[in-house]
Parts: structure tokens; C-alpha cells; sequence
């Protein structure tokens, strides 16, 4: 029982004289990209060509429903892109394929039951501006579709908590709507 009490001890104390692992990364996380990279420039050029300005990461919230794209899924699915728009801090651009017959054709499976729409957030790949964005992203999309039986996932890189999860399945999709937000 000693020595158990002594591993407990010791444990508690690592615990709180070293940081976590979560900490560490997110105070010492550097861009995957330099911030004067050429690549990083041209981007920045055709954000002000396209009126895309400060988005250098874009992410795909990609819906599915097996009743397909209904009368309720759409309002579900309007509420999302509002309250997406309205999120200035973590989101630069939203585009609502599905606004325009013509992208929309483009935006939804051919059986109709899938769809997905380009968001495009704050931050720079690999910072941690970045993983914020995409995960204010997720929240919004899975309070958006919660308790019906549309699924939605959202792509972008993994917080740096993730480091310590097992790698999923399908790597591209990475949140789920029936999740508890």
C-alpha cells in the first residue's frame, strides 16, 4: 500500500511540475509554412484578386442525409452557413455552393443525399490559429444538424490534443454531427 501511495504521490507531483504535453505544443507550435514563403505570398495575391483576403486554410464541411437535401435539411443547413458568416473571429469565407443552381450542381452527389461546402478559416496551416478556426468550425456544424440524422463531418487539421489520439479510419473526415458538442 506504500508503494502505491508513493506512485500516486509521485505521479501528482510530474503532474503539476511539468506541463501536459497539449500545453507544450500549443505554446511552442511553429508554422509548417514560413510566413514568407513564396507559396504564402501568392496565396495572399489571389485572396486580393478574388476578394478572399486573410483565408489561407480551406476546409470542407461535407453533409449527408439518406433522405437527401429536404425542405429541413436545407434550413438546418442555411442556419449553419449564417451562423458560419457570423463567426468573423474564426472564419473568412464561406462558399455556399448550393446558393447558385449552377455550383450547386457541382456542390451535391448525384444521388442527391451528400453535399458539402468550402469554408475557408483564419489562420495558417499547422498554427494554432488554425486548429481554433477548425474547431469553432465543427462546433457550429455539428450543433447545426444535432438530433437530426443528417451526418456531417468536417476536414482540416487536428487540434494539438489530437497527437494522442489513435489515427481514425478515414482520415479526411474527422467530426461527426451525433457527437455531444
Amino acid at each position: 500500500m506504500l508503494i502505491i501511495g508513493m506512485w500516486v504521490v509521485t505521479a501528482a507531483a510530474l503532474a503539476v511540475l511539468f506541463p501536459q504535453l497539449e500545453t507544450v505544443v500549443r505554446q511552442q507550435s511553429v508554422n509548417l509554412i514560413p510566413r514568407d514563403a513564396a507559396s504564402l505570398q501568392t496565396v495572399d495575391r489571389m485572396g486580393a484578386a478574388f476578394g478572399e483576403q486573410g483565408s489561407k486554410t480551406t476546409i470542407f464541411v461535407a453533409m449527408e442525409d439518406p433522405a437527401g437535401l429536404t425542405a429541413p435539411v436545407r434550413g438546418r443547413y442555411n442556419a449553419m452557413i449564417s451562423r458560419l458568416r457570423a463567426d468573423s473571429a474564426h472564419v473568412r469565407l464561406v462558399q455556399d455552393l448550393l446558393a447558385d443552381p449552377v455550383t450547386a450542381s457541382q456542390a451535391v452527389s448525384q444521388d442527391g443525399k451528400a453535399w458539402y461546402v468550402p469554408v475557408g478559416v483564419a489562420g495558417t496551416l499547422g498554427d494554432l490559429k488554425a486548429a481554433e478556426s477548425v474547431q469553432a468550425v465543427r462546433t457550429i456544424a455539428a450543433q447545426a444538424f444535432s438530433g437530426s440524422p443528417t451526418d456531417v463531418r468536417v476536414t482540416g487539421p487536428r487540434p494539438p490534443s489530437a497527437i494522442k489520439s489513435p489515427r481514425p479510419k478515414r482520415i479526411w473526415l474527422s467530426s461527426r454531427s451525433r457527437q455531444q458538442a
